[in-house]
């Protein structure tokens, strides 16, 4: 699965036109692999690199955003130190699996060099909002300046002093005469590379303060894009994947030649800015709370014919079951033969024939497993796959027991809605980490840490969502 993987993804990096699950069928079919056309339209739906198109069509990022124009406006510090920090200013129009640092700016064809360069922790922080603040400290602390700073030893803050990967300028600002107020005008050459193309944009105004009439034009248009994005899509699974559906439905009017950037646009603006949503954040309409439902995933219908469990909640990830079984090799929680009905939460009633096919996958998976389990290897992280295991068991049921209400799920705490969602992706990731033979040993204690968190949250959530949910239900009895 893992070379079906890379082999995909190896096609979805550089495919440069509108295809179909059949063209992707045919491409794995040469290589001798045969997938049905429903399998593989799940994971195109589901492929962060991919956008949706209309009539069964998928377009790639690296074809959406080839050639693609954006700018970056250097403050003046940077120019004064003749470096620029890359950070979040390539959002979304790169690969979001590439750290800022491996990125590579080329300039009449010669790539620019990198440089280390140390700013004020808050500096830095406001060039790195756009991965969400949640995460902007983990991205500076995976920086190779920062090879040395051990953020669990810090309680996860930053020294008032960091380093960073920044690309020097010293010779563009010479060959360019760039001056601060001037621009990089940014092209995508190669996404798939990580290249970007890089000119100079010169300032061409009297003084700083005289207006800019086309440059104003395109912040309008990126505030009523995104305006309509959030109507339409809600909060996106993270605000790269926001960013990326507004400048690629809005390529006509964003990709210009007078562009501004994102970053300018959020410090101007007072429409748009970031919001919490849970325990993340989210690009969203200023000074307004997230909800967990909107026109964008309000279904009336589903909530009207009470149609109970959501299908998508009853599918265990191989995984999920895999550390169910091996979690059953050190605790004996159960049986092989109970172990479905220790996962599966009360509210789900498996058919016999789903019943039996669960137990025979994880029959076949547990004797796989056992071949290769090392208990030894597996001391440390044993007792903290159990937690994650009991917390995702919890959340898990509560979900379940919140979509068989069978009411409009606005009657609940929207906020905590939100948060319970986040902690069941969060716990599904964790434990996707904590496989067997997974080589974690030195991440365990920093993931304890973020289980401790989690468990303390849902503490909190589930208080008040099983409360409220205690009182929908006592609504629907009728006092004769």
């Amino acid at each position: 699965m893992n070379w079906l993987q890379d082999f995909t993804n190896r096609f979805l990096r550089t495919y440069m036109e509108p295809f179909s699950v059949k063209d992707v069928e045919q491409v794995l079919a040469s290589a001798g692999i045969h997938l049905r056309q429903e399998e593989l339209a799940d994971y195109l739906n589901s492929c962060p690199s991919v956008f949706a198109l209309e009539n069964n069509r998928y377009l790639t990022y690296a074809a959406a955003f080839d050639g693609f124009l954006f700018s970056i406006k250097p403050t003046k510090q940077e120019v004064d130190k003749g470096v620029f920090i890359v950070g979040h200013r390539c959002i979304p129009f790169v690969d979001s699996d590439m750290l800022p640092h491996q990125l590579k700016f080329i300039h009449n064809g010669r790539k620019l060099r990198t440089t280390e360069e140390t700013f004020d922790s808050d500096f830095v922080i406001e060039h790195y909002s756009l991965f969400g603040e949640e995460y902007a400290v983990q991205y500076i602390a995976e920086d190779p300046a920062n090879r040395e700073l051990d953020l669990m030893e810090r309680d996860f803050l930053l020294p008032q002093k960091v380093k960073l990967t920044c690309v020097s300028l010293k010779p563009f600002i010479k060959e360019n005469a760039f001056k601060y107020g001037d621009r990089l005008l940014c092209r995508i050459v190669n996404w798939d590379e990580g290249k970007i193309g890089l000119i100079a944009l010169p300032d061409r105004r009297k003084s700083l303060f005289e207006a800019e009439p086309k440059r104003e034009r395109w912040y309008r248009s990126l505030e009523n894009a995104l305006l309509r994005s959030f109507k339409r899509f809600g909060p996106c699974t993270s605000i790269n994947e926001q960013l990326s559906k507004v400048f690629y439905e809005y390529k006509t009017d964003l990709c210009d030649l007078d562009c501004g950037s994102i970053e300018e646009f959020l410090q101007r603006n007072d429409k748009v800015a970031f919001e919490s949503f849970g325990v993340e954040t989210r690009l969203w309409k200023k000074g307004e709370e997230i909800p967990a439902v909107g026109a964008w995933n309000y279904d009336a219908a589903t909530f009207e014919n009470g149609t109970g469990v959501d299908a998508n909640l009853i599918v265990i990830p191989d995984f999920v079951l895999d550390n169910f079984i091996v979690d059953s090799f050190v605790n004996n929680v159960c049986s092989l033969e109970d172990l479905p009905k220790y996962i599966i939460p009360g509210c789900i009633n498996l058919g016999e024939e789903e019943n039996k096919e669960l137990q025979e996958q994880i029959k076949n998976r547990s004797v796989m497993l056992k071949k290769s389990y090392n208990r030894f290897a597996d001391f440390n992280i044993a007792p903290v796959r159990h937690r994650a295991l009991c917390l995702y068991k919890k959340i898990w049921a509560l979900m379940c027991e919140i979509d068989s209400l069978k009411k409009d799920l606005r009657v609940l705490p929207q906020a905590e809605l939100v948060l319970l969602s986040q902690l069941f992706s969060h716990s599904m990731r964790m434990l996707q980490s904590l496989l067997p033979m997974s080589d974690i040993s030195e991440e365990i204690e920093s993931i304890d840490m973020s289980l401790e968190g989690m468990e303390f949250n849902f503490e909190d959530v589930s208080v008040l969502l099983e409360a409220e949910l205690a009182k929908q239900q006592r609504s629907d009895y009728i006092v004769i």
